[in-house]
């Protein structure tokens, strides 16, 4: 048994559910004599899947503002204390590992995966309305640390007949970036015929633009994965981090049989990182 009132106690709570990461960030606020204000609304959490409609009672959330250096600022302590490895949201790949993105991320930024109840709280000059953030494009923190943007696709759901051309952009001349994707039926089938649909993708870096290129096989739902990392010899984790997903409506196929792309051993086409290392 754990005593009552104690660190303990509150730990133990968080465990068992009985209290949550923003009720005890706003004790602990208090403590410290900080303004704090927990906040409820929706989040595109573990099992949120892009085209997902957000209803009361269901991807409910909490989460705090904080009262420092003279402005409210957001911080969700749950998310920054666990990272979900892997793409299907099961307990197992949770991984226990401090994310500072959560601490005092830009309200810009948040209101990708967080929405607010009261509106006022997205501390937006202009409020997203809840059709808007249904319709987001859904980014991981890794997203905005590598400084990626969207140059085609900005919603979260692609309808689309013959071939897709998905381009981010990224800032090549002040970091490496290197991408990589995965391709798979919305049920989570990767193969085609025996042929896994990665085959059916093509990714190029060039000049700061990140090309995907999409000739799926035939018509139905597909998810899309993209993945990066930085790619330099002090990087020695090399491992990539996913950065953004897309849910395609293929609704027909531009040829009768689309051939898959030629087997590449990285699935990344053309100059990398390398290449421009060595000039």
């Amino acid at each position: 048994t754990v005593e009552k009132g104690s660190p303990e106690e509150v730990l133990m709570g968080l465990k068992t559910g009985t209290t949550t990461y923003a009720m005890v960030f706003d004790t602990m606020c208090t403590y410290a004599g900080l303004h704090s204000k927990i906040i409820s609304g929706y989040a595109k959490g573990a099992d949120y899947r892009p085209g997902m409609k957000f209803t009361p009672g269901s991807n409910q959330h909490s989460w705090n503002a904080i009262y420092i250096y003279g402005t409210w600022c957001l911080i969700d302590a749950n998310w920054a204390a666990r990272r979900i490895i892997g793409k299907q949201a099961s307990t197992e790949e949770f991984h226990y590992q401090l994310d500072e993105y959560f601490f005092l991320p830009d309200p810009h930024q948040l209101i990708y995966t967080h929405f607010p109840d009261d509106g006022r709280w997205q501390l937006l000059e202009r409020s997203v309305t809840l059709e808007e953030f249904e319709n987001m494009p859904h980014m991981k923190p890794q997203f905005f640390k590598y400084g990626l943007e969207f140059v085609t696709h900005r919603t979260a759901v692609i309808y689309s007949r013959g071939e897709i051309h998905i381009r981010l952009r990224y800032p090549a001349h002040k970091i490496a970036v290197a991408f990589n994707f995965t391709i798979q039926f919305e049920d989570g089938n990767e193969e085609y015929n025996s042929i896994k649909l990665n085959r059916y993708g093509l990714e190029e870096s060039v000049g700061g633009i990140a090309s995907f290129s999409l000739r799926l096989p035939v018509s139905g739902s597909y998810m899309l994965f993209i993945y990066a990392k930085e790619d330099t010899p002090e990087n020695k984790e090399n491992v990539y981090a996913q950065v953004c997903e897309y849910k395609i409506e293929h609704e027909s196929v531009s040829e009768s049989f689309p051939e898959p792309y030629p087997p590449c051993s990285s699935l990344t086409w053309g100059p990398g990182s390398a290449f421009y290392r060595y000039g």
